[in-house]
């Protein structure tokens, strides 16, 4: 929510089923002065009842709930990677529901489901308009897709060049670092001095 507020003056509206998880975002709104902006709602998003907005960011669960699904001992971490509290199904139902006309939904998922991902969000008129592949590095396969759809929008697709996060080992794109900078450096420098430190 913090980066995010860097990029529009909009109102901004968090929703977090985790409790500490929304308390700990509640803080850090309050500690950056942003009240006046930013608010966390701790809830479901399934029952959210709030009027229709123009924009929806979310970075759902990848995985689905199945019998051989390796879930975390944490909690807080299994219901964030996997699908135990909301499936995309019932995403895509809640932003159908919670968006205006025209209105933007951007996602972050795996590209294992992206087919089903369309589906899901055609099904409450919610039209994938743009793509981008994430890899890792160069030479490796996608392991997240970024998603722009829109609500009510007309069919049509494009495809952004891939975004490739490492040259090599702990050694950001040129590309990543323009989106990131100052951010990266200073985790960067805090890995060296924490391996300095160990060894």
């Amino acid at each position: 929510m913090l980066s995010l507020s860097e990029k529009t003056r909009a109102d901004i509206i968090g929703v977090e089923i985790q409790k500490r998880l929304a308390d700990l975002a509640q803080k850090n709104i309050e500690l950056n002065g942003l009240e006046h902006r930013l608010r966390v709602i701790h809830g479901d998003l399934k029952d959210l009842e709030i009027k229709k907005v123009c924009c929806i960011v979310t970075n759902p669960p990848y995985f689905k709930v199945t019998p051989d699904a390796r879930i975390n001992d944490s909690d807080e971490r299994a219901i964030a990677r996997h699908e135990l509290k909301v499936t995309f199904k019932e995403l895509a139902r809640s932003a159908g529901r919670l968006l205006k006309t025209g209105g933007y939904l951007y996602l972050i998922h795996r590209p294992e489901r992206l087919l089903e991902i369309t589906r899901e969000l055609k099904e409450e008129d919610i039209e994938v308009k743009r793509l981008r592949f994430v890899h890792p590095y160069a030479d490796r396969q996608p392991n997240h897709v970024l998603i722009h759809a829109v609500k009510d929008g007309e069919t049509g697709l494009s495809v952004d060049p891939p975004l490739i996060l490492y040259r090599e080992k702990n050694v950001c794109s040129d590309e990543l670092e323009t989106m990131y900078g100052r951010e990266i450096h200073a985790s960067q420098s805090t890995r060296s001095k924490e391996k300095t430190e160990i060894s």
